[in-house]
């Protein structure tokens, strides 16, 4: 098992992100954390070190103006990770815990349109595969039912959601 968090944190540089992300990492001690509308263009080794220690190594998929961004962190002393993807809506990582236990990372920040999102889709179905656990999570700007949603209008099923619906599955995921 891996413990992993996904955040959608909406500006990692905010001194209220780094005291809540220091909590979960207390709270919930995970070997990976992915960090989701970073808005940061760039994040250096004194930056990570402030937020979650220099036992965590990095990779950052950087912002385009001040949306979207990806931070993918790992414990450098229990985990391994090698990007086999990346692009601004999606990493996706290979990650090697305690030398033995191989998971697929995909963190996801979608596009609000769901014609780019398919870019997703069809860039993380390749590469899972049977044999290796996967965990995809992030904010798919998409939902699957009405308990996904608060307020505004109710949900209806659209292309949007079936898409979504038929990626997970294809591809054995399940919604938790």
């Amino acid at each position: 098992m891996i413990k992993a968090i996904f955040w959608n944190c909406r500006g990692v540089k905010k001194p209220a992100s780094r005291n809540h992300l220091q909590a979960l990492v207390r709270e919930h001690s995970p070997v990976v954390i992915c960090l989701l509308e970073t808005r940061v263009q760039s994040f250096s080794r004194r930056e990570a070190d402030r937020r979650v220690g220099r036992q965590w190594d990095f990779y950052v998929e950087p912002s385009v103006g001040k949306s979207s961004g990806i931070i993918v962190c790992w414990l450098n002393h229990i985990t391994r990770l090698q990007v086999i993807h990346s692009n601004k809506q999606v990493v996706i990582a290979k990650a090697t815990v305690m030398g033995q236990q191989i998971w697929h990372i995909c963190a996801v920040y979608a596009d609000k349109d769901y014609i780019k999102r398919r870019i997703i889709w069809d860039s993380i179905s390749p590469l899972l595969d049977a044999e290796i656990p996967a965990i995809v999570g992030g904010d798919f700007n998409c939902i699957l039912s009405q308990d996904d949603k608060r307020g505004g209008k109710p949900f209806t099923p659209t292309t949007t959601h079936n898409e979504f619906a038929s990626f997970l599955a294809n591809n054995d995921l399940h919604d938790d």
